[in-house]
């Protein structure tokens, strides 16, 4: 359980013209409030009861100087943030710009949206979700969104975890004026918030905000769950047919006895797999080896596995997962590991000198922290530097793979 207090929290940094607010809500959510949350966040920054056409909030929006209002969701394990992002330029650098008008703007996007009878304006509704409902029609569009939504299958057989097509479909067509409505009551509305104010500021600006956006307690508690580690299961091969062409592998490992204080190492190991500076998995079977046409590696700290999709042909498959088991062994060779350290530490440095030049790096952090979500990048290349050979070979004789899918291409018969 964490404690933040409400009161907004002032990040003074002088070298900058703007200022940054940012609102946070949290709420515990179900799968189906995922697709509610992305109606809802489309709506809530197009218009309000004032300004009705995304044309006159949009105008009203630039007239006032707003340089960014947004509203996001990130979903956790069973906790969601509801993040409202709101730019402006900082006092006396542009004349007509008067801070308190525009945070009423704001506070009448958030807190006064186009709403009838406890119910969102029907046409701004149907907008949405006829824009959604079109995008998503004709899913898959392509081998990668074929086999994602495969992998997620296969993955939610081992646990109920991701969303899948269908049921993203059918949410959003149970989704109404009225329960849109009711999401925005129970994440913003009857909600509780803390703010984080960053920029050349003074407690001018906190107070101009405090005018309008009055937190519901002087406290806020939270908890969060930031893993749900998948139950180790045992081995299966899984083969479907695709009408496209190519076909793909997919490995995926789970971790024996996973912690989520590990999660650097996975990290570690994704890089060498992936990243630039090693990108192991993609010039061992393409550059070394011409199998492939494509790959990806992907990795998720929350549910503890690590995944390797290669995109290739049908005869190439046993192919390449041994060069990819080949791959894993590699790494676990002392001078192997060494050189693929240097590369990654070298980027690390670079990465941390060009992270120097960003204005917002202090409140992200701050944020970051707040949230206890991972580690900020000098802290993780602290803990990478750490690792030696004989961790990183420790930690992959834990690996170990649960599943096999094959995608078989219609052209590779």
């Amino acid at each position: 359980m964490k404690t933040f207090k409400t009161e907004p929290k002032l990040v003074k940094i002088k070298d900058t013209n703007r200022i940054m607010i940012k609102m946070l809500f949290f709420y515990k959510y179900e799968k189906e409030d995922m697709i509610k949350d992305i109606m809802l966040d489309r709506i809530l920054k197009k218009c309000n009861n004032k300004y009705r056409t995304p044309g006159e909030f949009e105008t009203k929006k630039e007239d006032l100087f707003i340089l960014n209002l947004s509203v996001e969701s990130e979903h956790y394990v069973d906790t969601a943030v509801k993040v409202v992002t709101i730019s402006l330029p900082k006092e006396g650098i542009i004349d007509e710009f008067n801070i308190e008008e525009s945070l009423k703007f704001v506070y009448e996007t958030i807190y006064n949206p186009y709403v009838k009878n406890n119910e969102f304006d029907n046409e701004h509704f149907n907008w949405e979700k006829d824009f959604i409902i079109d995008r998503e029609k004709n899913y898959p569009n392509n081998i990668y969104d074929y086999i994602d939504e495969k992998i997620n299958n296969m993955i939610n057989e081992i646990e109920d975890t991701f969303i899948t097509h269908d049921e993203y479909m059918k949410f959003i067509q149970e989704q109404t004026p009225k329960t849109i409505y009711e999401q925005y009551k129970k994440t913003i509305l009857d909600n509780n918030f803390i703010t984080y104010i960053y920029g050349n500021v003074d407690e001018k600006v906190k107070e101009a905000f405090n005018k309008y956006f009055k937190p519901k307690e002087k406290e806020l508690k939270v908890e969060m769950k930031y893993h749900k580690f998948l139950k180790l299961t045992d081995y299966k091969e899984i083969e479907k047919k695709t009408k496209y062409n190519q076909s793909a592998l997919n490995l995926l490992y789970q971790i024996k006895d996973f912690k989520f204080e590990e999660r650097v190492f996975l990290d570690m190991l994704y890089f060498f797999l992936s990243a630039r500076e090693n990108d192991l998995i993609f010039q061992n079977l393409r550059i070394k080896n011409n199998l492939i046409y494509n790959a990806s590696v992907l990795r998720s700290k929350v549910y503890g596995y690590l995944g390797i999709t290669a995109y290739l042909d049908k005869e190439d498959i046993e192919k390449a997962q041994k060069i990819i088991e080949d791959t894993l062994k590699d790494i676990q060779d002392e001078n192997k590991f060494n050189t693929y350290k240097e590369r990654l530490v070298r980027a690390f440095e670079y990465d941390i000198l060009a992270d120097e030049d960003d204005d917002y790096k202090e409140i992200k952090e701050m944020i970051m922290k707040a949230l206890k979500s991972d580690y900020n990048l000098k802290e993780k290349f602290e803990v990478i530097k750490k690792i030696n050979a004989d961790d990183m070979k420790k930690f992959i004789d834990r690996l170990v793979l649960t599943r096999k899918l094959t995608i078989i291409g219609d052209t590779n018969e």
